[in-house]
């Protein structure tokens, strides 16, 4: 009960009645609130869950994509490579093209 036996102090029936109603309100209104909160807050975990599904899916596409993108990256770098390897094939037969026509070149002068 709310209030106790103080030290063998006799209350009269109607006291004890009115306290013992106080009590019991009290606790049904402390059971109230309580389940209030608690459904409140199963409510939010709730509505966190749904978010972290979206946040989810939307990590997944982002994984996929992010793969994709590093794919492409890398047959770019290897056709970069390629082509870079052609260009100096190319560089160094222009160079000899341009010796021969140098020497041919200072022949006739």
């Amino acid at each position: 009960a709310l209030l106790g036996d103080s030290g063998g102090q006799n209350w009269s029936t109607g006291t004890m009645d009115k306290y013992g109603r106080l009590d019991r309100e009290l606790q049904l209104a402390n059971s109230h609130f309580i389940e209030e909160q608690q459904a409140q807050q199963q409510l939010i975990v709730e509505q966190q869950d749904e978010q972290l599904e979206l946040v989810s899916g939307s990590i997944g596409v982002l994984k996929n994509m992010s793969q994709r993108i590093g794919g492409e990256l890398e047959e770019q770098a290897v056709m970069l490579d390629d082509f870079s390897h052609e260009l100096e094939s190319t560089q160094s037969r222009l160079d000899n093209v341009m010796k021969k026509l140098a020497k041919v070149s200072h022949m006739t002068s």
